[in-house]
């Protein structure tokens, strides 16, 4: 036998006596270790939602068209964020405008015709006025001379009555009381003159007076007239620009627009027609429904996985979630679970409306128990 081969039969003989207890000790361990991990590991009990969707705190608000009409312009893009007041949808205004601008000129029209009447008014009332203060004037003046003329009156009347006493005692001829006589004839047709013109130029003054007032209101009346009109005109104006207004269809809170159809460029919309939905700003939370029997394991504070479902959910398939609060009572016949996403960058990334799968970690089981829990469930032979 050859040295070489002698030598390797002695070399496996070695390492024969060697691998011998290596590999019972390591079967030894791993048997030790997979008893402590049977008997003392904790394994994770999840429960499963039969649904769950995201939501976000407030009501989803329908955004409806309040008129009929053609559209112009459409700003309606699915997962648009939107500001209270931004432009949804521009229905045509062209009929609204055209209206709007013809009543625009009208009370241009209306305005000028004020401003005219206020002149004329200043210019005639002016006139009219200065008639008045003329007439009360000339008023003045014969009711002044008519007094001188009153005077004159009693005076050649006592003169004549001294005279004519005089005449009886035969002091004074007969020429001269025929005179005075004379003279008092003639005092009283003065008087009587300067009385009726002092009459005529008072019934003059409240002619003056009565004309003023008759064209003080003429001019109130016309300008009534014309401020009644202007006041339609201006509530048309108002009403066409609620019209115009209207077909400017505008966010009506902050949010999201969560639900919405094409409205292309010269489609007819009915009035009442539903644009879309606005979901409120806000962080969503998660809504899951459990099946009655895990209702006495889940509690507050939970950890749960949310596993999102359809085509929006994005590169990331699973979030991290909490249990915020679990209902008392059952809804047709399922226990309702509200949940907190955990991660922040959630809020960015899911929406209102995306539908999910929540596993909740209910409690920890060893698996030992696991195991005699399993086999207790397979039905004998």
């Amino acid at each position: 036998m050859s040295a070489p081969y002698v030598r390797s039969l002695r070399a496996l003989d070695v390492d024969r006596r060697f691998r011998s207890p290596v590999s019972a000790i390591t079967a030894i361990a791993l048997l030790v270790g997979w008893i402590g991990w049977l008997a003392f590991a904790r394994l994770g009990v999840w429960e499963r939602s039969e649904h769950a969707r995201l939501e976000v705190a407030g009501e989803a608000r329908a955004v409806e068209a309040g008129v009929s009409g053609e559209v112009l312009a459409s700003r309606l893009e699915l997962g648009r964020i939107v500001r209270a007041g931004d432009t949804l949808l521009e229905l045509d205004a062209g009929a609204q405008s055209l209206e709007w601008a013809a009543r625009q000129e009208d009370l241009t029209r209306a305005r000028a015709r004020v401003s005219a009447l206020e002149r004329r008014r200043r210019d005639e009332e002016g006139a009219a006025l200065e008639r008045l203060q003329l007439e009360t004037a000339r008023e003045a003046e014969s009711g002044a001379k008519a007094g001188q003329a009153e005077s004159s009156f009693y005076a050649a009347e006592r003169d004549a009555e001294r005279k004519e006493q005089l005449n009886l005692d035969g002091v004074v001829s007969e020429s001269e009381l025929e005179s005075a006589r004379t003279e008092q004839t003639s005092q009283a047709r003065a008087f009587e003159a300067a009385r009726w013109r002092a009459t005529q130029a008072g019934h003059r003054v409240e002619a003056a007076r009565r004309d003023l007032d008759v064209l003080a209101g003429k001019f109130e009346d016309e300008q009534r007239t014309l401020e009644a009109e202007i006041a339609r005109t201006e509530a048309n104006l108002e009403r066409l620009d609620r019209e115009r207004e209207r077909r400017t269809i505008l966010a009506p809170i902050d949010g999201r627009i969560g639900e919405s159809e094409p409205f292309r460029s010269g489609r007819f919309v009915e009035a009442g027609t539903r644009i879309c939905t606005i979901v409120p700003s806000g962080r969503p939370r998660v809504v899951a429904w459990f099946e009655p029997r895990a209702a006495g394991g889940i509690r507050l504070d939970q950890p749960a996985i949310l596993k999102l479902q359809g085509p929006r959910s994005g590169n990331r398939e699973r979030w991290r979630a909490r249990v915020a609060g679990v209902a008392s009572e059952l809804r047709n016949g399922r226990i309702r679970v509200e949940l907190d996403l955990v991660d922040a960058s959630a809020s960015e990334s899911l929406v209102h409306g995306m539908t999910a799968d929540v596993e909740i970690e209910v409690a920890t089981i060893r698996p030992l128990q696991w195991l005699g829990l399993t086999a207790s469930r397979v039905p004998g032979d």
